[in-house]
């Protein structure tokens, strides 16, 4: 639903850090999560968050210390 929306990156962000985040993150702490549905939850949210093109900043870049990005 979401994705047919004209949000920003930002937004973009802002939608998977308070909508699906949090309830993935209250369900883990209860249930273990297997990996490979981690990384189907990864991909799902790296397609969304770049409308299912290459991204423009590298990984380790988002996933980075807060001190060493911009």
């Amino acid at each position: 639903m979401w994705s047919s929306r004209d949000l920003t990156l930002y937004g973009k962000i802002n939608i998977v850090k308070s909508l699906a985040l949090s309830k993935l993150t209250y369900v883990a702490a209860v249930l273990p999560i297997p990996e490979d549905f981690i990384k189907v939850v990864n991909k799902q949210i790296v397609d969304f968050i770049w409308s299912h093109k290459i991204p423009k900043i590298k990984k380790t870049m988002m996933i980075g210390e807060k001190r060493r990005g911009v």
